[in-house]
C-alpha cells in the first residue's frame, strides 16, 4: 500500500494535520507508527499558488497525493468538508469520496466574487497537472469562506477544522481498506 502525502499550501493549513498525526519536521513532516499508513505519511507546504503546487506534485513518487486545504464557495456553508471530484482545466479522474462533493476552479488570485457554482482554491490545478500519471490525488477541502463570511471569524472555529481532518482522515482509511486508493 502505498503511504499518503499530504500536499498543503499553507502552515495554517497544516497545522491541525501536525496535530492529528503528530507529524514533526525531519526535512520532511513525518507521521510515525500507524501501520494503516504504512507507518509514515509525509507532508509538504507548498506555498500558495498553481506553480508551486505543480512543482511540488512533480517530484512526488509511490504516495497517494492529498491535496487538503481551504477553499470559498458560493453554495456551501463555512466549515463544510468537500471532496473534489472534478478539477477544472485537468483531465485527471479524482475519487468520490463522502456525501459532500464538488468542482473546483483555480484562480490566480484571491477572490471573494462568488459567481460560479464550484469551489475557489489557488494550488489543485498546479497539483493535478504536475502529479505523475500514476499516482492517485484526493483532494478535500474545508470551506473558509461564502458570501456570508469567513470561517476563522467564526468561534470556536479551529474544533471545526479539526473535526473534519477527523471526518477526512476516517474516509481516507476507508478508501485504503478498501482498495479505492492504491
Amino acid at each position: 500500500m502505498r503511504k499518503l502525502h499530504f500536499l498543503v499550501a499553507t502552515l495554517m493549513e497544516s497545522m491541525p494535520l501536525i496535530a492529528k498525526y503528530g507529524l514533526t519536521r525531519t526535512g520532511k513532516l513525518r507521521l510515525v507508527a500507524d501501520p494503516l499508513f504504512s507507518e509514515f505519511c509525509d507532508m509538504t507546504i507548498t506555498g500558495v499558488g498553481k506553480e508551486n503546487g505543480r512543482n511540488t506534485a512533480a517530484n512526488l513518487k509511490d504516495v497517494v497525493c492529498v491535496n487538503y486545504g481551504f477553499a470559498g464557495s458560493k453554495q456551501h456553508d463555512l466549515g463544510d468538508l468537500i471532496c473534489v471530484t472534478k478539477v477544472q482545466g485537468c483531465d485527471l479522474t479524482l475519487p468520490s469520496l463522502g456525501k459532500k462533493t464538488a468542482e473546483i476552479k483555480c484562480l490566480d488570485e484571491p477572490s471573494q466574487d462568488y459567481i460560479d457554482d464550484v469551489l475557489f482554491d489557488m494550488e489543485s490545478q498546479g497539483i493535478c497537472e504536475g502529479l505523475h500519471p500514476d499516482l492517485s490525488l484526493v483532494v478535500f477541502k474545508v470551506i473558509s469562506d461564502n458570501s456570508k463570511g469567513m470561517l476563522f471569524h467564526l468561534p470556536g472555529w479551529q474544533n471545526i477544522v479539526h473535526d473534519r481532518i477527523d471526518a477526512m482522515d476516517t474516509l481516507l482509511r476507508n478508501a485504503l481498506e478498501s482498495g479505492q486508493l492504491t
